[in-house]
């Protein structure tokens, strides 16, 4: 399922799983920004990954000199 939200300039559409950003437009001249899968090419969208795209050592970062831990990426 997907939700469509507005503002005056841009119009986004997201993915219930996983909140993926799957459109951006732009209302001024309605360019979408964001890959729509076009089967001819390739049929999948590639998702943001959130917070890190890759991993970390020891599986935590620090922000603002405290520590966190995170679970391994991808993980459901």
């Amino acid at each position: 399922m997907r939700t469509t939200i507005q503002h005056d300039k841009i119009k986004i559409s997201v993915n219930a799983f996983g909140a993926e950003l799957v459109s951006l437009v732009t209302l001024q001249d309605d360019t979408e920004m964001l890959w729509q899968a076009d089967e001819k090419f390739w049929a999948s969208q590639s998702p943001t990954l959130f917070p890190f795209v890759g991993r970390l050592e020891n599986e935590r970062y620090e922000y603002e000199g405290k520590a966190y831990h995170l679970y391994p990426i991808h993980q459901l």
